[in-house]
């Protein structure tokens, strides 16, 4: 018998928990069964199935038989944790039927709508305003496709406003002609789309935009607005080189710019 490696302790309100992350079950541990615990952690041998605790911790998986070799996971913790503590969530009732599915994603759907969404407000702006062209569309997909390429080589000169421009749009910005018409039924705050994947309307991928050297705009962290495709300066000139910002990549310190993507709603 062995304790199971996949329970953790959580710090709760005033209470210790006990959390099988495999089994995705939780117990509040009082000091008897806190103590007994600590115990078997230290020396499995001292467990005594006739112990009343004992039994109960090992019906809750506390204790187990032992520990598969497939078991091993080789990475670090806390990744462990993450993986088995989003896997495998249990469903208190599983729907059996096509139609069964069709009303619980209809009811999850009718919450979500109802619940308050994040204002607009999340939109950066500032007086030092850069407004962007929109892009002339004349390049075609396949071209974009194939000269598409990785590099750690930069040039030391400028690009032009113009290019970032179009990166920026095709990449982040919203297309109007993607946009869903008001009697789709969606709430106007999710009908913006992307070229890029949008996360159903939420949009939750924002770019802000280190610029070293572009023609016409100041050097500095820029925030690229979506919703009116433009720029807006948060800070001007830097502290440190880029390479130092990125962990030591100190090949992307001739960058003339970088897109930073930053989550903001999940």
């Amino acid at each position: 018998m062995v304790v199971n490696p996949d329970c953790i302790f959580l710090i709760g309100d005033k209470c210790l928990i006990l959390w099988n992350l495999k089994d995705h079950e939780q117990f509040e541990l009082t000091d008897s069964y806190l103590s007994r615990a600590i115990e078997l952690v230290e020396d499995i041998s001292r467990l005594d199935t006739k112990n009343p605790i004992d039994q109960e911790l090992m019906l809750n998986n506390f204790v187990i038989n032992d520990i598969s070799p497939l078991h091993e996971w080789g990475w670090d913790e806390l990744s462990r944790i993450f993986h088995l503590g989003t896997k495998n969530i249990p469903i208190t009732q599983i729907p059996e039927n096509e139609s069964e599915w069709s009303e619980v994603y209809l009811q999850h759907c009718h919450e979500a709508l109802h619940m308050p969404f994040p204002s607009g407000g999340r939109l950066v702006t500032t007086d030092n305003r850069t407004q962007l062209s929109r892009p002339d569309q004349k390049t075609s997909f396949s071209n974009t496709l194939t000269s598409r390429a990785t590099s750690r080589q930069f040039e030391a000169s400028p690009i032009s406003l113009s290019e970032l421009s179009e990166i920026l749009f095709y990449t982040l910005g919203y297309l109007p002609e993607r946009s869903l018409p008001t009697e789709a039924g969606f709430p106007v705050e999710l009908g913006q789309r992307r070229c890029s994947p949008s996360g159903g309307g939420l949009n939750s991928v924002e770019g802000y935009v280190y610029v070293r050297d572009i023609d016409g705009l100041k050097p500095g962290v820029h925030y690229y607005n979506s919703a009116d495709h433009s720029l807006h300066l948060l800070s001007e000139g830097f502290p440190r080189s880029f390479g130092s910002l990125l962990s030591g990549q100190h090949f992307s310190n001739n960058l003339p710019f970088g897109i930073l993507n930053r989550p903001w709603f999940r």
